[in-house]
């Protein structure tokens, strides 16, 4: 995954409340 990737989730995740493993998980899936 790239920087630009990981900043976007980071940032989604703080707006969403999530943790960043949650989300990551759910990439995973994808």
């Amino acid at each position: 995954m790239d920087l630009v990737s990981m900043i976007q989730i980071k940032d989604v995740a703080e707006k969403w409340g999530l943790s960043r493993t949650t989300i990551y998980r759910y990439l995973e899936k994808q």
